[in-house]
C-alpha cells in the first residue's frame, strides 16, 4: 500500500480516537531533530488520568489550562510516519486514562450508596 493512503488511514484512526476524547484540535510542529504535538480540549472536557500522563511522559509534556486547555508533547522524530504512530500511541494512553477516571468516579459512587445503604439500615433499625 503507498504511504500516502497508509497515513490517510492513519488519519482517520486519529481523528476517530481524537473525537471519543474530545479533542478539538492537533497540530505538530518541527524544532530542531523533535517533535512538538499539541492536543486541544473542548472547554472543560478533559477527562484523562493527568498524572498518569507526567508518569509517562515525564518533562517531555506540558499542560496548559485555559478557554482552550491543552497537553503538548515533545517527541524525538521527525518522521511523520512515526509521528502518526506516536499521535496513536498517546491517544491510546489518554483513552486508558479516561477509562481509570471513569473507574474511579465509579467507585467513590459505589462507596456513598453503599455507606447511605448502612446510613438507611441503621435508622430503620432504631
Amino acid at each position: 500500500m503507498p504511504q500516502e493512503v497508509e497515513n490517510l488511514i492513519a488519519i482517520a484512526r486519529i481523528k476517530y480516537l481524537a473525537k471519543e476524547l474530545n479533542i478539538t484540535k492537533i497540530s505538530s510542529k518541527n524544532i530542531d531533530t523533535n517533535t512538538l504535538i499539541m492536543f486541544i480540549f473542548e472547554h472543560n472536557k478533559i477527562k484523562i488520568d493527568l498524572n498518569e500522563i507526567v508518569k509517562k511522559y515525564g518533562n517531555t509534556v506540558k499542560f496548559s489550562n485555559g478557554i482552550k486547555p491543552s497537553i503538548t508533547l515533545k517527541i524525538k522524530t521527525q518522521n511523520e510516519k512515526q509521528t502518526l504512530k506516536d499521535i496513536t500511541t498517546i491517544l491510546g494512553v489518554f483513552r486508558d486514562g479516561v477509562k481509570k477516571h471513569l473507574l474511579r468516579n465509579l467507585l467513590i459512587i459505589i462507596n456513598v450508596v453503599q455507606i447511605a445503604d448502612l446510613y438507611i439500615n441503621q435508622i430503620k433499625r432504631r
